[in-house]
C-alpha cells in the first residue's frame, strides 16, 4: 500500500456539526428580514460562492459586500458570533484528528471566504490547537471545491505529490474532485469508518 504523508481535513460535516439554514435564519433575525429573502441575497446569488473563491480578496471586502447583501451593517464580532453559534464540534473526530497530525503534516481545507478565515480564533478553537495555522479556507487558493485545481494547490503549498495525500470530506463531489486531481480521498459517514481508513494507511497512533 501506498504510503500518505498528509491528510487533509474537511472541516463543516467532518470536524465540526454545522447548522447551515440556522445561519441564514440567525442572519435574517439580526437583519429583521425574511430568510428567505436572506439566503437569496447571499447565498442564492452567488455572491457565497464568488467570496469562497477568494473574490472578494480581503475580509474588509468580503464583511462589506455581506452587510450590503443582508441589508445590516453587521460588524465582525457579529459574523463570528454567529457562525460560532452554528458549530458543534465533533470530539471523536477530533480526537483521530489530534493522532493524524502527530504523526503526519496534516491540514484543514473548507469552502469559506477570507472573513471566514479571519475569525478561526472564535469559530473554530478546537480545530486550531490541532492544527495551528494549517487551517486554510478555499478563498486562499482562488478556486473551490470540488474544482480539482483547489486540492493540487493546498498539495503543491505544504510540498506533497498529491499521491501521498488523503483527504477526508462529507461531501460525494468533494471527494470525486480530489480524485481527479490525484489524491486518495474518504467519504466521511461516522467516526468508525474514519478510523478505519486511517488506521489502513497507519495514520494513528498504536
Amino acid at each position: 500500500m501506498e504510503r500518505v504523508d498528509f491528510v487533509v481535513f474537511d472541516q463543516d460535516g467532518v470536524l465540526y456539526d454545522f447548522d447551515e439554514p440556522g445561519r441564514v435564519e440567525a442572519y435574517a433575525r439580526l437583519a429583521d428580514r425574511p430568510s428567505a429573502e436572506v439566503e437569496a441575497a447571499i447565498w442564492g446569488s452567488g455572491f457565497d460562492e464568488g467570496a469562497d473563491a477568494g473574490d472578494p480578496d480581503t475580509a474588509e471586502g468580503h464583511l462589506a459586500g455581506f452587510a450590503e447583501r443582508l441589508g445590516y451593517p453587521i460588524t465582525m464580532e457579529e459574523f463570528f458570533r454567529i457562525r460560532r453559534s452554528m458549530m458543534r464540534p465533533r470530539p471523536q473526530v477530533l480526537a483521530l484528528a489530534n493522532q493524524v497530525a502527530e504523526n503526519v503534516d496534516a491540514a484543514v481545507l473548507t469552502n469559506n471566504g477570507f472573513l471566514y478565515k479571519a475569525g478561526l480564533e472564535t469559530c473554530a478553537p478546537e480545530a486550531i490547537e490541532i492544527f495551528g495555522d494549517n487551517i486554510h479556507v478555499s478563498a486562499e487558493f482562488f478556486c473551490k471545491k470540488p474544482d480539482p485545481q483547489v486540492f493540487r494547490r493546498i498539495c503543491e503549498h505544504y510540498g506533497y505529490p498529491t499521491h501521498a495525500t488523503l483527504f477526508i470530506d462529507d461531501k460525494l463531489a468533494n471527494v470525486h474532485g480530489a480524485q481527479e486531481a490525484g489524491l486518495k480521498s474518504h467519504l466521511y459517514e461516522d467516526p468508525q469508518s474514519l478510523k478505519a481508513i486511517l488506521t489502513r494507511y497507519k495514520l494513528l497512533n498504536t
